[in-house]
């Protein structure tokens, strides 16, 4: 017996695979696995190997980067002065108690330091370069190493404009490199991990990281807002053209970050 195929079908099946291939494969291509730690598939993967081709981070000896440890104020430092590429000769003393010239660490606190970067995390002489950097301090020397400025529309509801932090803050949400939590907070003094870190930074140095927010479908019965996300999708469609890809989807941080797609649709199957 021969089993006539229906055409309908077949063409609802085509472009099923078509743009499943797109939603599930879009933002790895980067990726190459840098560290045996960190899966083609990892969240953070394409910025971790955005960072490390430059030369920025090398993870540790036994190769592996070890994404879900917490930063630290020193290797911060560390990977902020490469990210900037500047020069750490001939920089001041700036006389730090825990930061002596045998540290790992003095070079590019002293050149961060020198550029006015760290005065918010140095106090009485003392920077503890061991000490967990926090997202409201990220905050801080990332706005300051790059210029950001800018007043976002909306406000996270545990950074109040008195908060130390406050314009920093403000600053990376204006320019889309934070977008906080979904319960509208920031968590400012919540301790970043170094896959998390690496985010941001990349965020800053390549805008393909940043998030772009929900984008406009425009439907044969009207204007919707119709989300795509990395292996998923709820919405069914018939045909579609004009496809672009965004990098804005929510990571197990609570950060949203990136793998959106949004395409024009002439109708619903």
């Amino acid at each position: 017996m021969v089993v006539k195929k229906n055409p309908y079908i077949c063409f609802v099946i085509a472009i099923f695979l078509l743009f499943s291939n797109l939603v599930f494969n879009h933002g790895k291509a980067e990726a190459r696995n840098s560290f045996k730690d960190v899966s083609t598939n990892y969240w953070a993967a394409d910025e971790i190997d955005y960072l490390s081709t430059k030369g920025i981070i090398h993870g540790f000896q036994d190769g592996k980067f070890k994404p879900g440890q917490y930063i630290t104020r020193g290797q911060a430092a560390l990977m902020l002065t490469k990210a900037l590429g500047l020069s750490t000769q001939n920089r001041p003393n700036p006389n730090l108690r825990d930061v002596s010239t045998r540290s790992p660490y003095f070079k590019s606190v002293s050149t961060l330091a020198d550029e006015n970067i760290l005065d918010d995390l140095m106090k009485d002489n003392y920077f503890f370069p061991g000490q967990l950097l926090t997202r409201g301090e990220m905050a801080s020397i990332l706005a300051k190493s790059y210029g950001l400025g800018g007043k976002s529309t909306e406000e996270f509801i545990d950074v109040p404009d008195y908060y130390w932090a406050h314009e920093y803050i403000q600053s990376l949400a204006a320019n889309n490199i934070t977008t906080g939590f979904s319960d509208k907070t920031f968590r400012p003094n919540q301790p970043l991990t170094r896959a998390e870190f690496s985010v941001f930074l990349s965020r800053i140095m390549d805008s393909k990281f940043r998030s772009v927010g929900d984008r406009k479908v425009y439907l044969d019965n009207g204007i919707k807002v119709m989300n795509f996300q990395t292996g998923f999708s709820a919405n069914s469609y018939n045909s579609a053209y004009d496809a672009d890809q965004y990098n804005t989807v929510e990571s197990n941080t609570g950060e949203i970050y990136k793998n959106y797609l949004t395409m024009e649709i002439w109708g619903w199957v």
